[in-house]
């Protein structure tokens, strides 16, 4: 008899949800094997039949559990990535009259940024969540990706060579291939809550 799982299990009642509705078509199918083999005389031959089907059917709940763990192999990745050095290196955004302070991350992606600076910038907004500027050349892809971000991350995003800031989370995820987390705002994040683009320049505090 299938049994169904219980959600603690599982990170979000959505994969809950999912994964249920894989066990309530397992449980039919088996109901339905169950029915046909009673019909049948043949009962060898429909034995080896129900074998197989039950099988296959079990082999769904096989590649959903394959990607949960996939799922929550990449959360515990999000979860590691601001980790921040004592000796960080600190930076100053200027955003018109107002300064924003920030943190680099301690990976390669990070370092190659640094390189870049002092940069100037012309933001966009995205989504009502980010402000994004091309960097005027790509950097080191060595850091970790993320398809998750929080509020104040500064990410870069590989495909088109962009720095990213995250000043609101409207709870979506990140697309392939993600970003890569280089820094955190410290300080005045609000300043980038503003409609259209900003003009910012970016250096290293001394």
């Amino acid at each position: 008899m299938v049994k169904r799982i219980f959600p603690s299990k599982y990170d979000s009642i959505k994969e809950f949800e999912i994964l249920n509705n894989r066990f309530d078509n397992l449980y039919l199918a088996e109901s339905s094997i169950n029915s046909f083999a009673d019909v049948s005389n043949i009962e060898s031959g429909m034995g080896i039949i129900k074998i197989v089907l039950f099988l296959m059917a079990l082999n769904t709940l096989f590649i959903v559990d394959f990607n949960h763990a996939e799922h929550v192999g990449r959360l515990k990745i999000d979860e590691s990535r601001n980790t921040f050095w004592k000796d960080s290196m600190k930076l100053r955004i200027i955003i018109g009259r107002k300064t924003l302070t920030a943190s680099l991350l301690k990976n390669k992606t990070a370092e190659d940024f640094s390189k870049l600076l002092p940069l100037s910038l012309t933001m966009n907004d995205l989504f009502g969540r980010e402000k994004f500027g091309q960097l005027p050349q790509s950097i080191s892809v060595d850091g970790i990706r993320s398809f998750t971000y929080k509020l104040g991350d500064i990410a870069y995003w590989s495909p088109s060579h962009d720095l990213a800031i995250y000043y609101k989370n409207d709870g979506e995820s990140i697309p392939e291939p993600g970003i890569i987390i280089i820094g955190k705002i410290d300080s005045n994040l609000e300043v980038l809550n503003v409609y259209g683009s900003v003009a910012i320049k970016i250096l290293k505090s001394e």
